[in-house]
């Protein structure tokens, strides 16, 4: 009996490649779990990039002498600031 019972478990804990159904379903939910992580991925790097776009812009056009309030490290410039300490 205990043999028997061995048996029947195996094929629900082997691996997907003994269970065609839930292969396809379980690999059909890990692509749209990837897909997912990808877009979101994306997004973060398309965010991160026009971030990094507009901070070059800004030191740029402070090194034209444009009026960026940005320091080149990114740090505030607060030399003509009125809450600049004396």
């Amino acid at each position: 009996m205990a043999d028997e019972r061995e048996y029947q478990e195996e094929p629900s804990q082997g691996s997907p490649a003994n269970q065609p159904e839930a292969s396809a379903s379980g690999g059909n939910a890990q692509i749209a779990n990837l897909m997912h992580s990808v877009e979101e991925l994306t997004r973060k790097h398309n965010t991160q990039q026009s971030q990094m776009e507009r901070i070059s812009a800004e030191n740029q056009g402070q090194a034209l002498g444009a009026g960026s309030t940005l320091h080149p490290k990114g740090v505030r410039n607060t030399a003509h600031s009125p809450m600049a300490p004396m």
